[in-house]
């Protein structure tokens, strides 16, 4: 609202437009069709909530608190969060197989554990599709 003692005029791609005195400026400029629409960027409130319940707790990287980022953000984040919580989650056992076979040393059986290792891969690979498939449709269930 334009609280001045005297009108405003505005200039916007070689166009003066006046902001008279107690006009409100996103109005006058709707009927400008210089703004098209307007919505909020953040609730303060929720923000520095999912600030203290998700940023701040970054050790526990897999845990995502997905219905307050549904809430707030809306479902294609959430189902983006949810899925690399998920996938990390799922990551960590195949990468510590993975170490333990690195680390381990097999000397001659090495031609026996990389097959092994293979198959564990490509079968943490489906399981993870279709345990994904199940949780996705879960959570759009919701």
């Amino acid at each position: 609202v334009n609280n001045s003692k005297s009108a405003i005029t505005l200039q916007f791609d070689g166009k003066e437009i006046f902001w008279e005195i107690g006009e409100n400026l996103i109005q006058k400029l709707e009927s400008e069709n210089i703004v098209k629409q307007i919505f909020p960027l953040h609730d303060e409130k929720t923000r520095k909530k999912l600030l203290k319940t998700w940023a701040f707790h970054w050790w526990d990287f897999t845990d995502q608190p997905i219905d307050e980022i549904y809430s707030y953000y809306g479902a294609k984040i959430a189902i983006y969060f949810a899925f690399l919580g998920m996938y990390t989650r799922w990551l960590l056992f195949l990468a510590a197989f993975g170490l333990t076979l690195q680390l381990t040393d097999f000397r001659s059986m090495k031609l026996v554990v990389l097959p092994v290792f293979f198959v564990v891969v490509i079968l943490w690979a489906v399981m993870f599709c279709q345990f994904w498939k199940r949780k996705n449709s879960a959570l759009l269930a919701r």
